[in-house]
């Protein structure tokens, strides 16, 4: 187990973004957290569980806080799952799936990654991207019995970025991305403590709790999609309902099912 993982079990719940998940599973650990259409709910238990075991997996592989983990798998609910549990151990950067091989190309070879999950997919451009910079290659595995996008982490691939990769720093929990609406998609830090006291002040505004389900169709490479429509309600104890991009029908299905408080 890394030390890093050690020190998040006993920081002040305000200041980092896994010993807050902790203690919210601690409290309750039955309550939902991560819903998916069609998928049983990952409770809170669940997802602190899912944290400690890829946190050790990854300090076995040589990851631990401050190496740069991009996220390119496809599943939006693995990748919610992915931003609760990876920053127990590493700076998650998650990525545009839909963007083409040279704007991701760009974008990791900007990273420096020590591993990239990629998506099941053979020929995705994540995939190929991370062929051609030689990145290890992490995949994902659904796990059928845990719950709305619960993984295995399988490495299958593994090269010398695994020791070469750059470092950032270590409270940030993760990495995303501008929209490139005015040139080159701009990478956007996203530490420990800002997330958890944003979403804790925005929780107490707009008195976001434990009752809350968030009707989340946002990109989850961008800040709206990650700090807005995820981790404010995630981190007053809600749940995050992870409905398809944009999908209008979806949510308002969503809202007329009870599966959805606020967005």
């Amino acid at each position: 187990m890394s030390k890093y993982y050690r020190i998040a079990n006993g920081m002040n719940t305000d200041m980092d973004v896994t010993a807050r998940l902790f203690a919210l599973a601690a409290a309750a650990p039955g309550a939902p957290a991560i819903l998916e259409p069609a998928s049983e709910t990952l409770s809170f238990g669940a997802l602190a569980d899912h944290a400690r075991r890829t946190a050790m997996q990854l300090a076995g592989w040589g990851i631990g806080r401050g190496d740069v983990v991009a996220w390119g798998n496809g599943s939006r609910a693995q990748t919610a799952v992915a931003l609760a549990v990876l920053p127990a151990s590493a700076t998650i950067a998650t990525l545009n799936t839909s963007a083409p091989l040279d704007a991701v190309c760009g974008v990791l070879a900007r990273l420096r990654p020590k591993a990239v999950v990629v998506p099941p997919d053979g020929d995705s451009a994540i995939l190929r991207a991370a062929r051609l910079l030689g990145l290890t290659q992490i995949a994902a595995e659904r796990s059928t019995d845990a719950g709305a996008g619960a993984f295995d982490l399988v490495l299958s691939c593994p090269t010398a970025s695994l020791h070469d990769g750059k470092r950032v720093r270590e409270d940030w929990a993760c990495l995303g991305a501008t929209s490139g609406a005015t040139g080159r998609p701009k990478i956007v830090p996203h530490g420990h403590r800002q997330i958890v006291r944003t979403a804790l002040a925005t929780g107490a505004r707009l008195a976001i709790g434990a009752t809350d389900l968030s009707g989340n169709i946002m990109p989850l490479h961008l800040a709206g999609g990650i700090r807005n429509a995820y981790y404010q309600t995630l981190l007053n104890g809600g749940a995050v309902n992870v409905l398809p991009v944009g999908d209008t029908e979806a949510f308002v299905a969503a809202c007329a099912a009870g599966t959805v408080t606020w967005m």
